[in-house]
């Protein structure tokens, strides 16, 4: 009868020397797959999120066409536009109900809808995400960039 001694690995696990290789193969393998596993939790997160941001980019350009059809709509009417100066809260007592039944007033990002004219047309813009207007190359804040177009001549 023989009776195995048994040795400290340097694990500080006892156990033979094929008990240890196998729980160092199973730590490997473990440590190998949990970092694929994280990898591609991390892709499909990504993903998802920019899911999420181009559903909300395309809620507010819906959002701003219908606005903007129903100005438009509102001027084949009375010859004119509403009056813009209160943007588009002002704008409710105008369109709504005749042209619109419910007047979105803040886009998905939670930020106000701009509505202002250029020229002949009105035009309705969305800050976006960030909260700010890219015009010509140039980034604006929102504030700012109203305050640019109240004072530009039309």
């Amino acid at each position: 009868m023989r009776i195995e001694t048994a040795q400290r690995c340097p694990l500080g696990a006892v156990g033979t020397k094929s008990e240890v290789a196998a729980l160092k193969w199973k730590l490997a393998l473990t440590l190998v797959s949990g970092l694929v596993v994280g990898f591609f939790a991390a892709i499909a997160m990504q993903s998802l999120l920019d899911g999420f941001l181009r559903s909300h980019t395309k809620r507010s350009i819906a959002d701003c066409r219908t606005i903007s059809s129903a100005l438009e709509a509102y001027r084949s009417a009375n010859g004119r536009y509403p009056p813009l100066e209160n943007g588009v809260e002002g704008l409710k007592a105008h369109l709504v109900p005749q042209h619109l039944r419910v007047l979105p007033e803040r886009d998905s990002f939670n930020r106000p809808y701009l509505v202002f004219t250029n020229g002949p047309t009105a035009v309705v813009l969305s800050t976006g995400r960030y909260g700010v207007v890219v015009e010509g190359g140039r980034v604006s804040r929102a504030a700012d960039w109203g305050e640019l177009q109240a004072t530009a001549p039309n």
